[in-house]
């Protein structure tokens, strides 16, 4: 049981923990993308609806996605979001970390 607990927690300090939010400020929506884990995420790639997000109707031109987020860090960006192009949105984020590579959060993003 010691070797397990000490395996786990040698494995927690190699990962990223990344998840999404969409958040309302005044009158206008960013994408959140939070790291809760003990190492960096690089690599992210971002899909909403299952189109990378440079493609979304939602992606704001001339804004990238970060290569990289921190540990216990959280970076955002502003989506596009109109009549015409509104959450609900499934999201799928995937990133590298020390622990392994194509890592995956998926979840549905509403306001």
């Amino acid at each position: 049981i010691e070797e397990q607990r000490e395996y786990d927690r040698k494995a927690e300090l190699l990962q990223a923990n990344l998840y999404a939010e969409l958040i309302k400020i005044n009158r206008s929506y960013r994408l959140c993308l939070v790291n809760s884990g003990k190492a960096e995420a690089r690599n992210i790639r971002i899909k909403l609806d299952g189109v990378p997000l440079d493609n979304h109707c939602a992606a704001v031109k001339g804004i990238s996605i970060p290569s990289y987020i921190g540990p216990n860090s959280e970076v955002s960006f502003p989506l596009a979001i109109s009549l015409d192009c509104s959450p609900p949105f499934e999201i799928e984020v995937k990133w590298d970390d020390d622990y392994s590579q194509d890592r995956v959060y998926k979840n549905t993003l509403m306001f």
